[in-house]
């Protein structure tokens, strides 16, 4: 299956209705200011006084988030757990998130939110932090998993050539043995970000809207 070709989908939105208007399938993803342009010249006919756009975590490589932020465009941005804005925002909300006042409800079910206004690149943009504990028992469970199935593959000798970034990452091995121990250091502040979900946007206030539109 990853040998497979990927493809990704441009759609485009009636703010108000919520439905669709056209889409266009792309060959590869947007990863660029320079494909949201080539976006903004094949939808030209659509004639929207001004675009807003909605982009996930495979936007954010480089420094695509800043490049966008810059350009003036309006837009609202789901961040990848690694990205340095979601790493700061957690570091500095999330021993204040979790009070019955931020316990909100969005299409996805109840989570604690909090937002905050957050200077990026000299505009002023709305953080918005979300912590869902259902959410965090998903990914802990997935992600425990994968740990399982890395520790047997290194205790039985069946190494495969995808986890060797895992395999260095959350074992240490030692002894010509191969004794195999984790590594929970690395364990830790990776699972501390579980359940965690930050969107950042310059037009979108409503930290509920925000989730919703995802």
């Amino acid at each position: 299956l990853d040998a497979l070709p990927t493809m990704d989908m441009d759609i485009i939105y009636g703010y108000e209705s919520q439905l669709p208007i056209c889409y266009e399938l792309l060959p590869s993803k947007v990863m660029s200011l320079e494909d949201i342009i080539r976006s903004e010249e094949r939808y030209h006919w659509v004639n929207a006084p001004e675009m807003e756009y909605l982009l996930n975590e495979d936007y954010c490589t480089g420094n695509n988030v800043n490049v966008l932020v810059v350009s003036d465009r309006r837009f609202t941005i789901r961040l990848p757990s690694n990205h340095l804005i979601t790493k700061n925002t957690i570091e500095e909300l999330q021993n204040e998130i979790m009070t019955y006042a931020n316990y909100k409800r969005s299409k996805g079910g109840y989570s604690f939110i909090k937002t905050q206004m957050l200077d990026v690149s000299g505009k002023p943009c709305y953080v918005h932090l979300y912590y869902s504990a259902e959410e965090a028992e998903k990914e802990m469970g997935i992600f425990l998993s994968i740990i399982d199935k890395c520790r047997i593959e290194l205790m039985t000798d069946h190494l495969v050539t995808s986890h060797t970034e895992l395999y260095g990452k959350y074992f240490d091995i030692s002894g010509s043995d191969m004794e195999v121990e984790l590594n929970s250091t690395s364990i830790m502040e990776t699972t501390k970000f579980a359940g965690m979900t930050v969107i950042l946007s310059d037009c979108i206030v409503d930290p509920v809207k925000a989730m919703d539109l995802f």
